[in-house]
């Protein structure tokens, strides 16, 4: 298999992926204050960011237990 593969994924996309969150995470504040966002608003901002992923992570899970998941 070309690229490698890892649990049936080739490298390169998990790679992207990764390397887009978290970059997105860990830049999107800076670029904000940059843009002219003020400081307390940004961290508002990333606070819901991350609350709405565990909110979306805890709907998610019961989900796939139910229904498993498919290749």
């Amino acid at each position: 298999m070309p690229w490698g593969t890892h649990c049936g994924r080739p490298y390169w996309q998990w790679f992207a992926w990764s390397f887009s969150y978290f970059g997105i995470i860990l830049w999107l504040p800076t670029l904000l204050v940059l843009a002219g966002m003020l400081l307390g608003d940004v961290l508002l901002y990333t606070v819901g960011v991350r609350l709405a992923a565990i909110a979306s992570w805890g709907v998610m899970l019961p989900l796939v237990g139910r229904f498993g998941t498919r290749p």
